[in-house]
């Protein structure tokens, strides 16, 4: 979890979408525990539980962000600004 919430920082301070970050995450997550699993030969209690739930979720969140998708490629979704508005 804490690589998919480095991810999603590293989205977000290089795009400026939140919605883009949160769908970087949710990807990143299934993805790193197969790596994690199958390439690096770690672990996962509940593996073949958790992996399905986590695909799941990645596509939750695609679907409940498919509005913002749509603004981002047309070139229309608000960025976040962390500067101070003067």
């Amino acid at each position: 979890m804490l690589l998919a919430l480095g991810i999603f920082v590293l989205v977000v301070s290089l795009s400026k979408y939140i919605s883009l970050g949160s769908i970087s995450a949710a990807i990143s997550v299934p993805l790193i525990m197969v790596i994690r699993e199958n390439v690096f030969g770690v672990d996962i209690l509940g593996y073949g539980t958790i992996l399905p739930f986590a695909i799941l979720l990645a596509f939750f969140v695609i679907y409940t962000h498919r509005a913002n998708i749509g603004r981002i490629i047309n070139g229309v979704e608000n960025k976040i600004s962390l500067s101070k508005k003067k």
